[in-house]
């Protein structure tokens, strides 16, 4: 008769291919993760407002404000300041992620 050598288990498995999922039984909300869609479409307003701006009739982004125009006020100190409002109060996470212990 043959003597069987017993298997000895592999340190390094070869992976196996994951199972497909599916969008319905499996699928759950992470609560952890947070959507920034509103933020980003502020954020993509306030670059369209400068081509719109730029564009209005009667040449109203030429009109000057403290001997700069209009368009230069927005631009350079409007635009870049309500960025940085929205960035950091709607980008940013509530609260740093707990660890666990």
């Amino acid at each position: 008769m043959t003597e069987r050598i017993p298997r000895v288990p592999d340190a390094c498995p070869a992976p196996r291919a994951a199972p497909a999922r599916r969008r319905g039984a499996g699928f759950r909300y992470n609560a952890a993760m947070r959507s920034h869609v509103g933020p980003v479409v502020v954020l993509l307003l306030l670059l369209a407002a400068f081509l719109v701006i730029a564009a209005l009739p009667g040449q109203v982004a030429s009109i000057r404000l403290a001997g700069v125009s209009l368009l230069w006020w927005y631009g350079g100190v409007v635009a870049p300041v309500l960025a940085c409002v929205v960035a950091v109060l709607g980008l940013a996470d509530e609260a740093p992620p707990r660890r666990a212990e």
